[in-house]
């Protein structure tokens, strides 16, 4: 005979599980839809409309922008919940490789230049979780209209373990508001790199040095 305690986990369990499915497909798809057809009003119709019609169409495009984007914090929150990390032997300069072809792929028109020191050549973790994490890191971090960034990395030892620096540096030269540390901070790019980390015992740091260049630190434990 269930107990009634166990029946609300059970219950709770599948609600779990049918909003995990709503999050992780049919929500997103909607929002596809939703985006798609607000992109071909913007496209085809804008120029008819008034000058408050518009506005209220940017507002329409910026808030359907963010609601996808939350959408796919959801999705991956629950991806993370399920993930189990593996241990193995993570080479940095083939994690480093694999990472400039990502980049590439997913900014077509950007340019990216990376300068690599790698004074402890190897840690131990999920090459996949660190992948994970770093292409949150650089999404969270990359300025929007950016052409181009030079990447310097490296590995060091840090007590047991290794830390690994890496450093943005997109020559912007745009001024930083004061608390802009804590803004990229609550961004879900880096609170999923953050959340991908953990799953290895790494921590992350960001700073921002003076002269406008982006500055992470991860540190890993016991390899």
């Amino acid at each position: 005979m269930i107990s009634q305690s166990t029946g609300c986990v059970m219950r709770s369990d599948q609600l779990l599980r049918a909003m995990h499915k709503v999050f992780s497909h049919d929500l997103p798809n909607q929002m596809v839809v939703l985006q798609s057809l607000l992109q071909l009003l913007d496209q085809d119709e804008a120029a008819r409309l008034s000058g408050d019609g518009r506005e209220y169409l940017r507002r329409l495009l910026n808030a359907t922008r963010r609601a996808s984007d939350m959408v796919r914090f959801l999705k991956e929150m629950g991806r993370l919940n399920s993930f189990t990390p593996r241990s193995e032997t993570i080479a940095l300069d083939a994690l480093a490789r694999e990472l400039q072809g990502e980049l590439h792929r997913l900014y077509p028109g950007r340019t990216f230049e990376f300068d690599g020191q790698w004074r402890v050549p190897a840690l131990v973790g999920d090459a996949r979780v660190f992948l994970s994490a770093l292409l949150e890191l650089f999404a969270g971090l990359l300025a929007p209209q950016g052409k181009w960034c030079h990447v310097a990395a490296g590995s060091e030892r840090a007590g047991d373990g290794v830390a690994l620096t890496f450093r943005l540096d997109e020559k912007s030269g745009a001024p930083r508001p004061v608390g802009f540390l804590q803004m990229i901070e609550q961004r879900m790019e880096i609170v999923l790199a953050g959340e991908w980390l953990r799953l290895c015992d790494a921590h992350l740091e960001l700073t921002l040095p003076a002269d406008g260049a982006t500055r992470f630190t991860i540190a890993v434990p016991g390899s």
